[in-house]
This record gives structure tokens, sequence and C-alpha cells, in this order.
């Protein structure tokens, strides 16, 4: 007797796809340049009113030279929180090839100040995003007229990576990037100089 083979081990998967949005595009500094700049353009991000209203996340993904290349309205939650979930902001940060990221959320209280909870995110964030090669350069806490910065108030494990640039002693140490790369970038930056 010949035993039938049966496909009950087998199923179906579709394929995954992130995809950027060019109809919701905002313009973007070409390059973010501090905790203020950073700031601002995330609070452009929120809706008319809804800085004050409920909790939301934002990512921002930044390339190789710190250069926005997409954000990412992570969640919307309610008065007093949101939730984050690191596997799919690191996952939308590899898909979009990213190289760092800045994570951000407002306080509708009007209290800038970051929670424990706050730093604890920020903190497994960073440890997953270390193991991608992926530098988590800050989590902005927002209200309708200022901002709170974790980078700036060194509460990120590294020295505050403003202002961003190339060769930034934080992204150097998060991305482990070598003397090859870093000569190569600024033979890059030297050609890029000599065209202007």
């Amino acid at each position: 007797m010949v035993a039938k083979k049966t496909n009950n081990n087998v199923i179906k998967v579709p394929e995954i796809n992130i995809s950027f949005d060019k109809i919701r595009a905002v313009d973007f500094p070409k390059k973010i340049s501090g905790s203020d700049s950073a700031a601002e353009l995330i609070r452009s991000l929120f809706d008319k009113g809804e800085i004050e209203f409920h909790e939301v996340f934002f990512v921002v993904y930044l390339n190789r030279a710190n250069e926005p290349i997409g954000y990412y309205k992570h969640s919307i939650g309610g008065i007093a929180g949101t939730v984050a979930d690191n596997r799919i902001i690191l996952g939308a940060a590899l898909k979009s090839l990213s190289s760092a990221i800045i994570v951000s959320h407002n306080h509708p209280s009007g209290n800038i100040k970051p929670s424990e909870s706050d730093k604890q995110l920020t903190k497994k964030l960073q440890e997953g995003a270390r193991l991608l090669d992926i530098s988590v350069l800050d989590h902005i806490i927002l209200t309708k007229n200022d901002y709170s910065s974790l980078a700036d108030q060194g509460l990120m494990g590294v020295d505050s990576p403003y202002p961003i640039n190339l060769t930034s002693t934080a992204i150097i140490q998060e991305n482990k990037i070598d003397l090859h790369e870093i000569e190569a970038k600024a033979i890059e930056l030297e050609l890029e100089l000599l065209n202007f």
C-alpha cells in the first residue's frame, strides 16, 4: 500500500508590505540639527488639537546621513498613555533601511518630565535596535508649547547626539562604525563640499 502525501502541513503565507505614503507627506528639513528642530518637526505631524487631546507615538526614520526618510504614526492612545511595540518600530526601520530613529510622544497633561515607563521603553528599544545596528538618537516628549529630550538630559546612556552629524560619538559607538567607514564618509563630505 502506498501512503498518500497530504498538504496538511502547508499554509499560504501572504507577502508583508510596508510602503511610504506620499499622499500624507510633510515637509522635512534636510537634516535634524538638534532636539529643538526634531521637536518642531514632530509637533507638525499632529492633527489640529490632537496634541492636547490624547497621547500619540511617532517615529522618525533617518538614513545613514541622518536625513529623515519618513515618519510613522505608530499608535494613538488615551489621555494618560499609548502603546509602543518595539517589534513594529524596528521592523519598519529594517524595511525602510533606516540607520537611526527618533521616537516621540506627547503628554496631554502639559508635563514634559519623562516617566519611568518612558525611560524603560527607551532603554528596551535601544537594546533591540543595537542588535540591528540601528541608533535610537532621542526620545522626545512634547506638549503644545514645550518639549523634553531624553538625549539632552543624558538619559539615553550615551552622549547627546546633537548636533547630529556624520561622525557623532553616539552614532559611532552605537553603530560600531570602523575607521575605514569614517574615512569614507570624510571623503564623501569633501567631495560634496567641492561640488558646492
